[in-house]
């Protein structure tokens, strides 16, 4: 093995999105095609667990289940899905240790601009290195999750105060939602959808 296939080996990844979310299909200049499942499948399939490794724990997980995919089809599909955005590649230890505590300041001060606006939908990682997308309600869901609130509906209410302080009401499907009631539920459901993501934030230690 050359030095330069050791260094990618060495590299670390982890998937960001929802295993299910993510479709077979990019879009080029010819218009959309279609990826083979025989190499995406089985390389999504062993990162659906969203733990970290290295491509070369990922090839060897992969020669071990005997599905084929080789060195450089990994290699090309992992650029891909981290160019799509799926894939984060994963910051040294010695490096996420050095920025963990800026990146935990920095995400305070975003969260807390969150509760007025909406400016700033992103969030930084001291594990990529890199900002991560996260929407207004997802910040304010974490800042309750970091007051010691949880399960869906206290997130919700604790979102409510916030919202409902700053005299702003959640629209939804074109209609403004007035009532307390209607705003807590929607936020409810909001709330529950986030559980899914907040495990992925976790590993990626934004909250």
């Amino acid at each position: 093995m050359t030095e330069q296939h050791e260094q990618i080996a060495r590299q670390r990844f982890v998937l960001t999105s929802k295993r299910d979310d993510i479709k077979l299909t990019v879009n080029g200049v010819l218009g959309e095609a279609k990826l083979q499942e025989a190499v995406y499948n089985p390389i999504l399939d062993h990162l659906a667990d969203h733990k970290i490794r290295s491509f070369g724990e990922l090839l060897g997980e992969l020669d071990a289940a005997h599905t084929g995919v080789t060195f450089a089809q990994l290699f090309q599909a992992l650029l891909l899905l981290i160019g799509a955005g799926h894939v984060v590649p994963v910051q040294d230890e010695d490096v996420v240790s050095a920025c963990r505590e800026r990146c935990m300041t920095c995400n305070a001060v975003l969260r807390d601009l969150a509760r007025s606006n909406n400016d700033i939908a992103y969030n930084v990682s001291c594990i990529s290195g890199g900002g991560v997308m996260v929407d207004r309600f997802q910040q304010l869901f974490l800042l309750a999750h970091a007051s010691g609130e949880s399960g869906a509906e206290n997130l919700a209410r604790y979102v409510w105060e916030i919202l409902k302080g700053n005299g702003q009401l959640i629209t939804k499907e074109g209609k403004v939602l007035k009532s307390d009631k209607d705003n807590i539920q929607e936020l409810t459901a909001r709330a529950k959808k986030f559980a899914e993501r907040l495990k992925v934030l976790e590993m990626l230690e934004m909250a």
